[in-house]
């Protein structure tokens, strides 16, 4: 599989590299260029998209052995007995979301209520154990990593480790994150038997709560669920993980930062430059973007904007007629624009007067929290009617940029 990534990678290359050859090419008119260049550029998608299914299967299978090795560390027992513990929970997973707590046998009963032991006493109160109709299933840890994977896809970066700081805990309290800004004050030079001056450090906080989250209802069809073809983990983990996905990418994005709403990035970031037109954007404008942000964050810079700013700075070249898009060519490395990373979030604005379009700087120092599991309930009386079972999952987030005052990440605004 890594072969094949590989390889797709070096065509997808090889199809940019004549897209700007096309470009560049004034022996034939407009028109035709950018028909040429809009066909070539679309087959490169086509291609992105392959290849991104492929190394998230590959980072996918590679943090499942993972796991199962440090189960099996942890536990005293062998890979073997380790993976053989996550079969027979997703086949409890399976048989509660089928048949409900009826269908679970006493040591499937046993295994849940060992899970729920482990939550804090007030989430524990909100679940009756064995009672379908109050009750709630803490979900194992393979249908978890699914409804990430799938809300991961909608999350714009925003819940990708690789992007943003993803804090986990295991509980929902307040979360205090300390700041500091001491970048005005410096050492000193002094003589011998001289006494050293005292110069104390200011520190401030922001708080990280998790806010709550549902799904909304998922509606299965009682007879679709008793077929023993159908996938109900891979479904209902598609399902409910876009849903949470699509509103916490919003919320970690352009959240406005009040009571109930994480404070998205793009609204914490500070202005770094004002772009001269609509729905247009410059190499030289970039420049300045990039160099309003401090060097010290700035040699971790990750650039965020939509698609349709992708779409603008794909045609962008430098001074030397260089594209200033280039792709990554070994497999999980990210394709990059002036050099630097970049990440396509649907949730920034798009490049229109008077909004925040392109985000710029040390994405890390943004801080989403995600606190505890997900909890899923089963409703089998409210649409019995219709002969259906609903489904309902909670979770808990929350947000913020770690910013002392020297701003690591800065936004260009459409004039």
């Amino acid at each position: 599989m890594r072969e094949k990534a590989l390889a797709l990678r070096e065509e997808r290359a090889k199809v940019i590299a004549e897209a700007h050859r096309i470009l560049a090419d004034e022996t034939t008119s407009a028109e035709d260029r950018n028909a040429r260049f809009d066909e070539l550029m679309a087959k490169s998608d086509e291609l992105k998209a392959e290849i991104d299914r492929i190394e998230l299967l590959l980072r996918t299978e590679d943090e499942m052995e993972a796991r199962v090795e440090l189960a099996a560390a942890e536990n005293n027992t062998s890979t073997d007995e380790a993976t053989a513990d996550e079969i027979q929970e997703d086949a409890d997973f399976k048989a509660y979301l089928v048949g409900g707590y009826p269908a679970l046998s006493n040591e499937a009963l046993a295994r849940n209520q060992a899970r729920n032991a482990n939550l804090p006493p007030d989430v524990r109160a909100a679940m009756s154990i064995g009672t379908d109709a109050e009750g709630g299933y803490t979900v194992p840890e393979g249908f978890q990593n699914k409804l990430e994977i799938a809300a991961l896809a909608y999350a714009g970066g925003m819940i990708d480790p690789g992007v943003v700081t993803v804090l986990r805990t295991a509980s929902g309290n307040p979360l205090p994150m300390p700041t500091s800004d001491d970048t005005s004050n410096t050492g000193e030079r002094i003589a011998e038997n001289t006494q050293v001056a005292a110069q104390d450090v200011a520190f401030g906080q922001i708080m990280l709560n998790a806010w709550l989250y549902s799904s909304k209802v998922v509606k299965v069809p009682v007879t679709l669920m008793q077929d023993s073809a159908f996938d109900m983990n891979s479904f209902l983990a598609g399902r409910l993980g876009e849903r949470i996905g699509r509103i916490w990418n919003t919320d970690l994005t352009v959240g406005a930062g009040t009571a109930g709403i994480p404070n998205g990035i793009v609204t914490a970031s500070t202005l770094g430059k004002t772009l001269a037109a609509a729905a247009a954007i410059t190499e030289l404008e970039l420049i300045d973007l990039e160099h309003s942000v401090d060097p010290a964050y700035r040699m971790n810079g990750r650039y965020m904007f939509s698609d349709a700013v992708l779409a603008l700075l794909r045609k962008l070249v430098d001074g030397d007629s260089r594209p200033v898009f280039s792709a990554g060519m070994n497999v999980g490395e990210y394709d990059r624009i002036h050099g630097y990373p970049y990440t396509i979030n649907q949730s920034v604005p798009a490049p229109t007067t008077g909004l925040k379009s392109v985000i710029f700087g040390d994405l890390k120092k943004y801080q989403t929290r995600i606190a505890l599991g997900m909890t899923l309930l089963r409703l089998t009386e409210r649409y019995a009617d219709y002969l259906q079972i609903g489904f309902l999952a909670f979770a808990r987030a929350d947000g913020d940029l770690l910013d002392a005052g020297t701003n690591p990440v800065k936004h260009a605004i459409q004039l």
